[in-house]
């Protein structure tokens, strides 16, 4: 009897056993179920990361599969505007003003933000009993959000905010993971996007002005003249030139000569259309391209643009002295004065010679 009694009892604890050894490998492989659909995940995030060349485009893929994956409530994604000291949000999913999900005192003063600053993240699993960050000023009854900052070299550059009104959501810390991975590599890919862009800039513009350089121009006179064309419009050149640019470098210096350019850059870039380019020429000359403009109207805008470098006061490096500026300019159109680009530029240059022989500081046309 008592054989009987040991061999139940011996049964029961393998039976036991093997219930304790299924349970385990169901775990086992559930959790290699899990790993192997967030590497899936991890790769595909990355090469959606990868593939995308402008910034807009980036943020709604970095939305589309963040959202895709953890089902937050509400995304949004801010960036520092490093020249402006602001936080500026390009992106907040479902939209909503900026100032009902981050407070403004945030937004004027990115500084203010513990994520910001240190550059790491925030994790609230339940409202109800963590304290909330100053920074969301989106009120939840319950849930929980996750503030994981953008980083590129150790600095802070931004954040993505993730918010669930689901309790207890952001517990799991391989979640957590997952999504601070996700994020770095977002992080990464801004990165890559911006320095691509800036690199495109710079290529485009010119360093001291910071406006188009005679590569963009030419590139882009020979389209606009085509585009012209097509439409059967006029276009005008203007092509302008500081007057005595030359005798200000050697009285005041290269120094005042560069202020005295990127004073004249700046008050023309106001005075143009958005579809006109202004580009430097080289040298002390610059050049307008004006869309769909007749010589009449590029001549009044000419004159606008010459009274308005006139207006400028430059100081010297004395600080005691303030000097004027004037600017030459000759005027040139499609078709009228040519049926091509360097046709329409040899007349305005001509034009432009023909001003400063009537005595400098005037407008002319061929």
């Amino acid at each position: 009897m008592q054989k009987v009694s040991e061999y139940i009892k011996d049964n029961k604890s393998e039976k036991h056993m093997d219930n304790r050894i299924e349970e385990e490998l169901r775990i086992a492989l559930d959790q290699r179920d899990r790993n192997i659909k967030e590497l899936s995940y991890l790769m595909y995030f990355s090469c959606l990361m990868n593939d995308e060349m402008q910034e807009d485009s980036l943020y709604k893929r970095m939305s589309w599969a963040l959202k895709e994956h953890f089902e937050p409530d509400i995304l949004a994604i801010a960036t520092i505007d490093m020249e402006k000291n602001r936080l500026d949000v390009p992106l907040i999913d479902p939209p909503m003003p900026v100032s009902e999900l981050i407070s403004e005192d945030i937004l004027t003063n990115p500084s203010h933000c513990d994520i910001l600053r240190t550059g790491k993240e925030h994790i609230v699993t339940d409202i109800r009993y963590e304290p909330v960050c100053k920074c969301v000023a989106h009120m939840l009854q319950e849930g929980g959000y996750a503030c994981i900052p953008l980083m590129v070299g150790g600095i802070p550059i931004g954040m993505i905010l993730l918010i669930k009104k689901q309790g207890c959501c952001w517990e799991e810390k391989q979640m957590q993971k997952l999504l601070m991975v996700c994020v770095g590599l977002a992080s990464s890919a801004l990165y890559r996007v911006r320095l691509l862009e800036y690199s495109k800039h710079a290529a485009i513009t010119d360093a001291l002005t910071g406006i188009y350089n005679r590569r963009f121009f030419d590139e882009m006179l020979g389209k606009q003249i085509a585009l012209s064309g097509r439409n059967k419009e006029p276009l005008s050149i203007v092509i302008a030139d500081i007057d005595n640019f030359k005798k200000l470098n050697d009285v005041y210096g290269h120094i005042i000569g560069d202020r005295a350019l990127q004073y004249v850059a700046q008050m023309m870039e106001n005075c143009i259309r958005s579809s006109d380019i202004l580009a430097r020429y080289g040298g002390e000359e610059f050049v307008i391209i004006m869309p769909a403009t007749n010589t009449i109207n590029a001549m009044e805008k000419a004159e606008q643009i010459r009274q308005c470098v006139e207006s400028i006061k430059l100081e010297t490096e004395s600080g005691v002295e303030t000097l004027s500026l004037t600017i030459s300019a000759g005027i040139a159109t499609f078709p009228a004065h040519g049926i091509d680009g360097n046709m329409v530029v040899m007349a305005a240059d001509k034009a432009l010679l023909l001003a400063k022989e009537r005595g400098k500081n005037t407008v002319m046309t061929s």
